[in-house]
This record gives C-alpha cells, sequence and structure tokens, in this order.
C-alpha cells in the first residue's frame, strides 16, 4: 500500500447513525467536504462526477476537463480544480486510463470503505475469539 500524507487527503467525517444505502452523491460528498467554507469545492466535484455519471462508457477526455476547468474558474482557481481531480483520483471515486487519456467513474472508493468495514469487523473478531479461550 502505498504512503500518502494524509494531509493531502480530504477527511470523511460521520456519524454512523447518519449513513444510510440511501445517501445520494451529494450526501456523500458532503462527508467528505463537510465544511461550509468549502462549498465551491463541493460543487466542482459534484459537477465532475456528475457529468461522469451521465456519460460513463466516454469519460471525460484531457481535452474535455480542461475545458469544464476554464467553465468553472470563477468557482475555483485552475491549482485548486487540478487538486480536486486529484483527490477524486485518490479517494477511488475516479480513474484515469493513460493510454487514451480519458478519467472514468470507478468503485474502488466503495470497495475501499468494504475493505476498511472487513478489518473492522475482524478486529472485532478478536475479541471474541480472546474471551472464547479463556
Amino acid at each position: 500500500m502505498a504512503k500518502v500524507n494524509s494531509i493531502d487527503l480530504p477527511k470523511i467525517h460521520f456519524r454512523h447513525r447518519d449513513i444510510s444505502t440511501k445517501l445520494k452523491i451529494e450526501q456523500i460528498i458532503d462527508l467528505i467536504y463537510p465544511k461550509d467554507r468549502e462549498e465551491n469545492k463541493k460543487k466542482v466535484v459534484l459537477y465532475i462526477l456528475n457529468i461522469l455519471y451521465s456519460n460513463p462508457r466516454n469519460g471525460l477526455t484531457r481535452k474535455e476537463v480542461a475545458k469544464i476547468q476554464q467553465n468553472l474558474r470563477d468557482k475555483v482557481s485552475k491549482a485548486t480544480f487540478y487538486r480536486l481531480l486529484k483527490d477524486l483520483k485518490r479517494l477511488g471515486m475516479i480513474r484515469f486510463e493513460r493510454g487514451i487519456g480519458t478519467y472514468y467513474l470507478s468503485t474502488d472508493f466503495a470497495s475501499a470503505l468494504e475493505r476498511l468495514a472487513k478489518a473492522y469487523r475482524k478486529w472485532i473478531s478478536g475479541i471474541k475469539n480472546k474471551r472464547e479461550k479463556r
């Protein structure tokens, strides 16, 4: 597993009772960008994800991404836009196919959360095993 400085990634903040399988993408993004001052970041991230969602097979080419960045320059700087794109890749929400230079939606985010849940359950089951050995 590659080490990534935690400062480089957005944090996910939530109360377990607030998590439901009925969450919409806007609510999921609110967990990642919870602060009010990051409202423009949320809008940009949602815009990118929704474009990819509406066109999953074709994805977004580098040229199309550059056009999107130009259209959103009143919301976030160029550097922030590409940092958000990088965040989405690191989180596993999107992937970049280098060979064809295109961005696509990815299920890696969901898979990572499932692995996290399994690791936590495995750790908890260790308590049960310790109790049984006594």
